[in-house]
């Protein structure tokens, strides 16, 4: 009887003493879940900070990105226009010769250049002649490729004589952008006090009045410019 005795009572004692040795776990389980708690709350902080760093960047890459996609743009179209240009430089385009059956352009051509007092063309002097598509209720005009810029130059500089002489006149055969920027300078111009708007060898330019030096319009941001 006393041995089972003496065994409980060293059973109870080893249970309290386990017991005893409780607090001092669990105050260090305490510790260890706020150590755990601090780093975890430090890492939700750096993860914030580090998400809003790479928001701002890519805010500030995607403006980057924008402004050099649309200088780049700007570039590509401006060169694009420049060669579509070249391509034309030997060109021109006659307005007012009335169509008729089987017509004989060139004739019609040396009928003008009488009226501006140009030298009579001959075959060598085209490379191609063509009237340009038709459009509702209007003539269409003729496109003449000449061989030579010397006398595309010719014709060019007597377009004020002719238009002056006759119902026929003369221009460049300039690009689709330049001729949106052409019209758009020409609406701003009358707005804004500027007499003169023109197209001249590819390239729109402005001027306010007699004398003054012209300006030179690349894109409808420039007339914000003036």
């Amino acid at each position: 009887m006393d041995s089972e005795l003496t065994i409980c009572l060293a059973d109870i004692t080893r249970r309290l003493d386990a017991l005893a040795g409780l607090p001092a776990q669990v105050g260090e389980i305490k510790v260890s879940i706020q150590l755990l708690s601090q780093k975890y709350d430090d890492i939700l902080n750096c993860q914030a900070k580090q998400e809003k760093d790479i928001s701002s960047l890519n805010r500030r890459v995607g403006k980057l990105e924008a402004d050099c996609t649309s200088s780049d743009i700007q570039q590509l179209k401006a060169t694009v226009n420049d060669l579509e240009f070249r391509s034309r430089r030997l060109n021109i385009e006659v307005h007012g010769i009335r169509v008729t059956p089987d017509e004989n352009l060139l004739c019609k051509l040396n009928d003008v250049a009488k009226i501006a007092n140009l030298p009579e063309l001959t075959g060598n002097d085209i490379a191609a002649i063509h009237r340009l598509p038709a459009k509702p209720n209007k003539t269409p005009g003729i496109i003449v490729r000449f061989a030579q810029q010397s006398i595309r130059d010719k014709w060019l500089g007597r377009r004020k004589a002719l238009r002056d002489a006759s119902n026929v006149s003369i221009t460049e055969n300039m690009t689709q952008q330049n001729r949106e920027l052409l019209r758009n300078a020409k609406d701003w111009a009358q707005n804004n006090g500027y007499r003169f708007s023109w197209h001249c060898n590819g390239k729109i330019l402005v001027r306010k009045r007699e004398g003054d030096s012209a300006v030179v319009i690349r894109r409808l941001g420039d007339l914000d410019k003036l």
